[in-house]
């Protein structure tokens, strides 16, 4: 019985576009903070870059691209993770968004595993 896969080319589309919003967003927040907030944020930007180039992997059928975008939002889930715990009650909204996003990495690491097939030709 053959699996349906997830779009490999919109997985790939919808994680650069993911990446280039929060670098985007990071740098524009850069722009306006003190200076060691502004360095926290240029690492920020510089691990979502790293996810856009996974993108391109992904894009591109490459096993290092499938590799590089789950090693990128396993760090993005974690540090998410251990934010929530570190920095205690949250206003429900808040808390309800962080975890939204941890939803959504943990989805986008299912997906790219459940298609390992079109970057590794494992079955």
């Amino acid at each position: 019985m053959e699996q349906r896969s997830f779009p490999h080319r919109v997985l790939a589309l919808l994680i650069g576009l993911f990446a280039a919003l929060n670098i985007v967003t990071t740098i524009l927040a850069a722009a306006t903070q003190e200076a060691l907030t502004t360095a926290t944020l240029l690492v920020s930007a510089v691990v979502y870059g790293l996810l856009a180039v996974g993108a391109m992997g992904v894009y591109l059928r490459e096993k290092w691209g499938m590799w590089l975008t789950s090693i990128v939002i396993g760090v993005l889930a974690g540090s998410l993770a251990f934010s929530l715990f570190a920095i205690g009650p949250q206003p429900a909204l808040v808390a309800i968004g962080l975890y939204g996003r941890l939803a959504v990495y943990a989805g986008l690491i299912v997906v790219l595993f459940r298609n390992r097939e079109h970057f590794t030709g494992e079955t």
